[in-house]
């Protein structure tokens, strides 16, 4: 007989929904109706709001096993108020760290745009790639036949984001392997920016339309094409 996950397992499990684009005027009922007939655990829509408390068109929504999380994905060409929700799966620790580090789910309403500061001369990019995973349901996984890569820059980040993060940010995208790097001074203190390497141009090209804007850690970031 299977013994049950221990907690730690738990809570790497791939169960939880992020989900995007959805209608500021959206509720918690909304999100429940939308994922009908799918076992959710108590309270397991977190909606995303801004400073006023309104909406910000993001929420996770935690399910009881990785095989609901995984049909629930099956919704992700789904419209809902003539949006099509887009999604992807995190594990659970990856949420709550990505809540915690939004101070308690509140984003601040204003995007303010101000061309990106000069940084301060000695090495740009650095940390430490993350681990190769195996791919589970909905996980975007990188073509090994392709040769050609792009590489995306984001900036405006918080100096507390760290590859873990920047790893459930792109989650729906076909990051390489290894390929995100924080961006550092001299003496090792983030820039604000990092690397994301992805394998080709139509990733690219997604990421920015997808994820240009989004709020992490309090801050919308921006996303920008270095090279095509």
């Amino acid at each position: 007989m299977n013994r049950p996950p221990t907690k730690q397992e738990e809570e790497q499990q791939l169960r939880c929904v992020s989900a995007r684009n959805i209608p500021y005027k959206a509720t918690e009922n909304d999100i429940v109706t939308f994922f009908d007939g799918l076992r959710m655990v108590p309270g397991g829509v977190r909606m995303l709001r801004n400073g006023d408390g309104s909406f910000n068109g993001q929420c996770f929504v935690e399910f009881e096993s990785e095989d609901e999380a995984a049909k629930a994905m099956d919704k992700r060409h789904s419209m809902i108020g003539g949006r099509m929700m887009q999604m992807s799966l995190v594990t659970r620790v990856a949420m709550m760290n990505f809540l915690n580090s939004s101070s308690t789910n509140i984003a601040p309403r204003a995007i303010t745009r101000h061309a990106n500061p000069t940084p301060p001369p000695g090495p740009r990019f650095g940390g430490v790639p993350p681990r190769h995973r195996m791919p589970r349901p909905g996980m975007r996984m990188p073509n090994p036949l392709m040769n050609r890569t792009c590489t995306v820059i984001v900036s405006n980040l918080n100096e507390e984001v760290g590859v873990a993060t920047l790893i459930y940010v792109f989650a729906g995208q076909a990051v390489i392997p290894g390929g995100i790097r924080i961006g550092v001074n001299t003496s090792g203190r983030p820039l604000g920016e990092a690397k994301v390497v992805l394998e080709d141009h139509n990733e690219d090209i997604r990421a920015i339309r997808e994820l240009n804007g989004m709020m992490v850690a309090r801050r919308p970031i921006r996303l920008n094409i270095i090279n095509t």
